[in-house]
């Protein structure tokens, strides 16, 4: 049988942690940066009604959403990494090393499609 079929709870977790790790540096070098650029440099802006602008508009919505206090405030940052860390979680008490290369990609996909939509989008 294939190693990665053979794979303990452990192992996976090792995997997963390090993917998530790697997942969220990905997301603070290069997807803050490029988003901010985009969507709030001062000449390069979006036009004020344009696709782009209510994209971005959507993602300023939701990153600044819930009560501003020192708790609720990074709620919206956290919530990928929670829904990343549960799907872990449940790939890891199964054992499925192939849920987990399903997850990755469909993580690394959503980080990619962000940065599509921001270059296709007119604005």
């Amino acid at each position: 049988m294939n190693h990665w079929m053979n794979l303990s709870r452990v192992e996976l977790a090792r995997w997963w942690g390090i993917f998530v790790l790697l997942w969220c540096v990905a997301a603070i070098v290069s997807a803050f940066p490029i988003n901010h650029l985009v969507c709030h440099a001062e000449n390069s802006g979006p036009e004020s009604s344009s696709a782009r602008a209510s994209y971005c508009g959507g993602m300023t919505d939701f990153l600044s959403s819930g009560e501003p206090s020192e708790w609720t405030t990074p709620l919206p940052y956290l919530l990928p990494i929670a829904v990343l860390a549960a799907v872990g979680g449940y790939g890891i008490w199964r054992r499925s090393k192939h849920l987990l290369s399903r997850a990755a990609i469909v993580a690394v996909a959503a980080l990619v499609a962000h940065f599509i939509v921001l270059a296709v989008l007119p604005g």
